[in-house]
């Protein structure tokens, strides 16, 4: 992921490049994915979809 719409990935066993939204939106499906427990993958999804479309960003909470 290279920042906010903006991605480059290849695909497949012949490399077929994904460039722009769609790799951004693919970086995001597999992120989300990879969260073993499905509330974290929900909570996650609604966040991320929060952040995009209002540009707010939730506390970061710092945790030793």
């Amino acid at each position: 992921m290279i920042g906010r719409n903006a991605a480059v990935t290849e695909l497949g066993s012949e490399h077929h490049e994904l460039v722009g939204p769609f790799a951004f939106a693919a970086w995001l499906a597999i992120h989300a994915l990879l969260l073993t427990i499905t509330r974290a993958r929900m909570e996650t999804i609604i966040e991320w979809a929060w952040q995009y479309f209002t540009g707010e960003h939730a506390g970061q909470l710092i945790d030793r």
